[in-house]
């Protein structure tokens, strides 16, 4: 018996951000939509999410709404008003009391030609982790933070802003973090080093009332998660296992990079005059990484820069080796100061062209020091599978105690071969059960699969990491989880309220 489809819903803002949403489902095709999500592997050193993506068509012939040809292409004189790139768009999933929401923005609008194809158009939208791999925060230097706070405080220098956010508590403090952040450094890069420093997650997920929550997740969350969403007995359409011994991962290397300071000290400077002259009235731009004054092939981060002062940080002369006449009061030199970089505008007020002679900027210098590192390993896994090593490096985390406690927990979560199961695909239609699973079921949430063939004998638990699913003209809900494993080993992870009670609600974490 097949389940009744939940109904969905493709809507967009036309009138503009905040102007209301237009239903358009009536005008896709009976392909209808696929929307993927997460973080699609389970591999403990991606923890951030990718770029989510609804993809769907729209009817372009003069069957659609509009009866107008053209109606959907961005270019087009008939032009379907308010249809264009970046405006917000959603898919609204509705299953008996259950109302999910996904959203973003219109990243790809393709029509197909006229005469010989059908008519439609390709489209796709993208959530807010597209931004995040878009988008420069260049954050100052966050000091004694934890990276929840670090987090927020990327995220709030960016132009753009999700509509929810669900930020949790961080584990550590960080003395310095930040401090290898650069004017072009991208946001999920910089979310990147964080999450790895925090063994969190952070990712771009549905909900129940607009469809973006960025979800920063401190790596508490999955050890406290106790409730299991649905259990695939069998019942599962594909099971993506390890594909030879090396996916088998056994050895776990985890870096911290603790911190020196250098009080004082020259962070940036030229290392030889500037021969081509800067013309009256120009403003050239430059930029430069902060570097150690002794060796400096060797990038460091900076704090408590100084803006740039004349005679003292740089000269201007009529000629490059100092000859000629002194031009220095006729310069002006600007500071826009990051963690790792600065840029330097460089004015000429005066007269008659001049060349830079000395160039510096001081400040205190931040170096990371050759980071400490930790293993854990299985030994009947070495045995059997040989060393596959994973290394994750926590940018951000001095505290070389807390690397091994991570790759000691990291060894225990994937000591088991089964625990390296990627990914599960399964038709939601089967049952009710299915069908409210998938679309409740987000990122973290806790499942149980058993698979007699495969071998998953005993029903084993994991965490949803990813999301796809689509339905077809079959009316058929496809869905595949990405899987992360999950470990039920006991263990006292101290301060936590849920999991620090011994003997009551101990979880392995660290």
């Amino acid at each position: 018996m097949a389940w009744v489809l939940p109904t969905h819903t493709i809507e967009a803002e036309l009138n503009g951000v905040g102007g209301g949403w237009t239903d358009l489902t009536a005008d896709t095709t009976s392909d209808r939509y696929r929307l993927s999500y997460g973080i699609k592997t389970h591999r403990p050193e991606v923890r951030v999410a990718e770029s989510g993506t609804l993809a769907f068509q729209m009817r372009n012939d003069e069957a659609n709404s509009g009866a107008l040809l053209g109606y959907y292409s961005p270019f087009h004189a008939m032009k379907r008003p308010g249809w264009g790139f970046g405006i917000p768009v959603r898919l609204k999933q509705v299953y008996g009391a259950d109302t999910r929401y996904w959203m973003g923005r219109l990243d790809q609008i393709i029509p197909e030609p006229g005469q010989f194809e059908s008519r439609r158009v390709a489209c796709v939208a993208v959530d807010f982790m597209n931004e995040a791999a878009r988008a420069n925060a260049p954050t100052p230097i966050q000091v004694n933070k934890r990276s929840d706070q670090v987090f927020s405080a990327v995220l709030a220098n960016m132009t753009e802003q999700p509509a929810l956010t669900s930020i949790e508590a961080g584990r550590d403090v960080y003395v310095y973090a930040l401090d290898n952040v650069s004017q072009d450094t991208k946001v999920m890069a910089i979310w990147a080093d964080l999450a790895k420093s925090e063994l969190g997650i952070i990712a771009c997920v549905r909900d129940a009332t607009v469809g973006q929550t960025l979800k920063f997740e401190a790596r508490t969350t999955r050890t406290l998660v106790t409730s299991v969403l649905c259990t695939l007995d069998n019942t599962m359409h594909g099971l993506e296992f390890p594909g030879g011994r090396s996916d088998i991962l056994n050895v776990f290397r985890v870096k911290a990079f603790p911190r020196t300071i250098g009080v004082g000290i020259i962070i940036a400077k030229i290392d030889a005059p500037i021969e081509q002259a800067i013309n009256p009235g120009e403003t050239r731009t430059l930029f430069f990484d902060y570097t150690d004054p002794v060796q400096r092939d060797t990038k460091i981060g900076a704090t408590n820069q100084i803006a740039p002062v004349a005679t003292t940080d740089y000269l201007m002369n009529a000629a490059a080796d100092g000859s000629g006449a002194n031009l220095t009061s006729s310069f002006s030199v600007v500071a826009s100061f990051f963690s790792s970089s600065v840029m330097l505008a460089i004015t000429n007020n005066g007269t008659i062209p001049g060349r830079v002679r000395t160039l510096q900027v001081r400040g205190d210098g931040i170096y990371a020091l050759n980071p400490v590192t930790a293993e854990a390993s299985d030994a009947t896994s070495k045995a059997t599978y040989g060393a596959n090593v994973t290394s994750i490096e926590m940018i951000y985390q001095s505290n070389a105690l807390v690397a091994s406690d991570a790759s000691l927990y990291l060894k225990e979560v994937f000591k088991d071969p089964l625990a390296n199961v990627r990914a599960v695909r399964f038709l939601a239609n089967q049952s009710a059960v299915l069908l409210t699973a998938a679309l409740t079921g987000d990122i973290s949430a806790r499942v149980r699969l058993a698979e007699t063939v495969a071998g998953l004998t005993v029903a084993t638990e994991y965490f949803i990491n990813g999301i796809e699913f689509g339905v077809s003209e079959t009316e058929t809900l496809d869905v595949t989880w990405w899987l992360a494993p999950a470990s039920t080993t006991v263990y006292w992870q101290l301060g936590t309220a849920g999991a620090g009670e011994l003997g009551v609600s101990t979880r392995l974490s660290y």
